[in-house]
């Protein structure tokens, strides 16, 4: 099974994000090597600003999978994740071990001032 990513920003169009291959009912983590929009950071007016951190949200669930952070299933109510989870321990897809063999989730990305 093929799982796409589609990232939108209001920064850029250009990150470094790929799909993944599942198996049937099987899951894949999706970490670093697959979701990095760090280079977002780049972009702030003032070099070595740490203030700033990347967020995402979820803005199209999977329609044959569920994502989760941890044990948690992100959904509609609770769809945010950050940059920082992404780079200790990712993210997972499971897919819903239908016959389906294409999945996708999409995820708009910006900058936030750490703790808000």
């Amino acid at each position: 099974m093929l799982l796409l990513l589609y990232i939108m920003s209001q920064y850029c169009l250009c990150f470094c994000h790929s799909g993944a291959i599942v198996a049937e009912g099987g899951k894949v983590v999706i970490d670093k090597s697959k979701l990095d929009a760090s280079n977002l950071l780049k972009k702030l007016k003032e070099p070595g600003n740490h203030t700033y951190e990347v967020w995402y949200r979820v803005t199209s669930l999977p329609s044959y999978g569920v994502i989760a952070v941890g044990d948690q299933n992100l959904t509609d109510e609770k769809p945010d994740f950050s940059q920082v989870i992404i780079d200790q321990d990712g993210i997972t897809y499971t897919h819903d071990d239908s016959e389906n063999h294409y999945d996708y989730f999409s995820l708009d990305v910006w900058l936030n001032q750490k703790g808000e």
